[in-house]
């Protein structure tokens, strides 16, 4: 009986059938706990290959490694970083950095566990006290070793887990499903999956599943029924690998000088009913600075297409979806802002970066910031100078206004309670053959319907300006001219 320690001085303590099946870092890795990245490095050393030699060192065993597949081999490690680098070197994240750096995951194919849990059993069944025996413990697991064999073989590349850049290598298996598989059949398992017809066989044994499936069978059932110790497979593993950069969030104020511009793209029945929109203008210049394909925005409301948005601006995100890039300079940024305002219908101000927490900041107090309005109305009758005064004199209005007939297709029917207040009337000197034209200037609550309140909607929202007036007013343009919300911060520029 070998004595309970974590190193074995002599391979040949080991049968060959358990050598003949394992690769040298899967060997390490089980019975090299303490020293494994020394003797990973040695290892590497004595094969004296560099990634990416025309002449790569020899490599002895031609079987694939009962325990991974051959993914901890040479030609697949050497693979792995190929494919990494690839990614690093696309147009899209090209750093310019002596060390290219990103975040690694590494994803294996769940036959992994079943082998590594049955070996753990084999090892403790056959030679008890060689390791410091636990079931879910007692090896260096393969990603950690993974990824301690590339930081050896690659040294220009820095793997951090913080960096926004997100590099998964894929381990695909052919024969993973049918070993999964063997699983079910063992009394007591269980796959949630199993009975959903339209569950693929990687839904049924994910990771998750087989580790839980594997937690429930007893030891004696591990033996019973599954190749002990594992057997040599039949295929190597196969890689693939994707690149995800984390979004980057752009916040700013803007402001739309345009009655014919929609926020976002304008589509009914899926017919493009304008050509441009305040999305498409501001995001199109940062989606190609950030180099990223796709984006999402958003902004604290909306204004109508026929609305001017004035004033110090309308903020709003845009949620850059796997960008290139994750920071610019203040000045590049500046650029930006430079391009957009090129256009004679968008103005863009206080471009930043900021983080993902800072997004509530769009939504917080949403229903209580107070807008201040400025619209020109029509009448055919002169109003009374005393309803003007008393109108003007109200503190605080509160209105009941039910979902308004023109946008009650998109919007559920509902009845709102908003204010309005600080309203002010004045006659417009201008006038045509048919009407009387008068600005409004009032400071509403977040929500509130201001042409509805000017004209009633047929008495859908009570009070109304035309009501109050005790005439027949119109409204025929309108602007917003002030969103009370201190955010994002203004910048000295």
């Amino acid at each position: 009986m070998v004595s309970n320690s974590d190193t074995i001085n002599n391979e040949d303590d080991l049968p060959e059938s358990i050598q003949s099946r394992l690769c040298e870092i899967c060997y390490f890795r089980i019975w090299e706990r303490n020293n494994f990245t020394s003797k990973v490095e040695d290892y590497f050393l004595s094969k004296k290959t560099e990634v990416g030699d025309e002449k790569p060192g020899k490599h002895i065993k031609t079987n694939p490694c009962c325990l991974c597949f051959g993914l901890l081999t040479l030609p697949l490690l050497e693979q792995s970083i190929l494919l990494i680098k690839q990614i690093l070197n696309n147009d899209k994240y090209k750093q310019d950095l002596e060390r290219k750096q990103c975040c690694l995951s590494f994803s294996i194919p769940p036959a992994i566990f079943i082998r590594e849990a049955v070996l753990k059993v084999f090892i403790k069944d056959k030679y008890e006290g060689l390791l410091d025996f636990e079931r879910k413990s007692a090896f260096i697991t393969i990603k950690e070793s993974w990824r301690t064999c590339l930081e050896q073989l690659a040294n220009d590349l820095k793997f951090d887990d913080n960096n926004p850049l997100r590099i998964t290598v894929t381990a695909l298996y052919i024969d993973n499903n049918e070993e999964c598989k063997q699983l079910s059949h063992i009394p007591g398992t269980y796959f949630p999956n199993a009975n959903k017809k339209s569950a693929g066989p990687e839904y049924i044994y994910s990771r998750a599943s087989v580790l839980n499936a594997i937690g429930s069978i007893s030891e004696e059932d591990l033996k019973k029924n599954l190749p002990f110790p594992p057997s040599i497979p039949q295929h190597f593993a196969t890689l693939t690998a994707s690149g995800k950069h984390d979004s980057v969030f752009i916040a700013g104020r803007y402001n739309k000088y345009s009655r014919n511009l929609s926020q976002t793209p304008w589509t009914i029945d899926g017919v493009r009913k304008s050509d441009l929109s305040v999305d498409e203008l501001l995001s199109g210049p940062i989606k190609s600075v950030f180099r990223a394909e796709h984006h999402n925005f958003s902004s604290s409301g909306r204004e109508d297409v026929d609305v001017r948005m004035l004033g110090s601006g309308r903020p709003f995100i845009v949620e850059l979806i796997d960008p290139g890039l994750s920071d610019i300079l203040f000045e590049k940024m500046r650029s930006i802002e430079c391009d957009i305002n090129n256009s004679s219908l968008v103005k863009v101000r206080d471009l930043q970066i900021i983080s993902k927490n800072e997004i509530k900041n769009l939504k917080e107090g949403e229903e209580e910031k107070k807008k201040t309005y400025k619209a020109l109305c029509i009448t055919k009758q002169v109003p009374a100078p005393e309803a003007i005064m008393k109108i003007q004199n109200s503190e605080r209005l509160v209105l009941e206004q039910k979902t308004p007939i023109r946008v009650l297709h998109r919007r559920p029917l509902a009845i709102r309670k908003r204010a309005v207040e600080n309203i002010k009337l004045t006659k417009v000197p201008k006038e045509t053959q048919d009407f009387l034209m008068y600005e409004l200037e009032v400071t509403t609550q977040a929500g509130t319907y201001v042409k509805e309140f000017v004209h009633g909607d047929f008495g859908r929202t009570n009070p109304n300006l035309s009501d109050l007036l005790g005439i027949e007013m119109d409204i025929v343009a309108l602007d917003v001219l002030n969103i009370e919300i201190d955010w994002p911060p203004a910048l000295n520029q």
